[in-house]
């Protein structure tokens, strides 16, 4: 992920020369004609990295706790796999929700719908529910995306 010098010849007597990960992003959203600086690192954390360009039309992930041999099958894999295609969590599944389902939960369910972060997470549970968190791709197993999480209220911490 790092990039640099490897041990693969290069066919002119040298070797392959890696680029980082965040490099090779920045360059192919510019060759879908981004023009702005070096996107941040959101998330950057001990587990993965994640630069994204162009609305989300280019991303680029690295699996920090998974090397060389990180897969589809991880979990971490299979959310960012699931938010990049912006595609439901396959029924039992725990993925990322939606970027879809976000917005939705967000500006519909909270915003226009006046209702709370329980009370709309509880509505995507809900088969019947008459909001359209089902049609955005909301199931009930998803993981909060960044934006969903942070509306979500903190513990009480004087439960009485």
């Amino acid at each position: 992920a790092a990039g640099g010098a490897s041990s693969i010849p290069d066919g002119s007597g040298g070797e392959v020369i890696f680029v980082p990960w965040r490099d090779s992003a920045y360059h192919y959203a510019q060759a879908y004609g981004y023009t702005g600086s070096a996107a941040s690192l959101t998330p950057d954390d001990a587990t993965m990295a994640k630069a994204e360009y162009l609305g989300g039309d280019v991303v680029a992930i690295v699996l920090k706790a998974g090397g060389h041999v990180a897969g589809p099958s991880e979990p971490l894999a299979q959310n960012a796999i699931f938010s990049f295609l912006d595609i439901p969590v396959p029924p039992g599944g725990s993925g990322l929700c939606t970027s879809a389902c976000s917005t939705e939960f967000i500006d519909g369910c909270i915003g226009v719908g006046g209702l709370t972060y329980t009370k709309c997470r509880d509505q995507m549970a809900d088969a019947g529910s008459q909001l359209q968190l089902s049609g955005a791709g909301c199931v009930a197993e998803c993981t909060d995306t960044a934006e969903m999480a942070a509306l979500k209220p903190e513990p009480d911490p004087d439960p009485k």
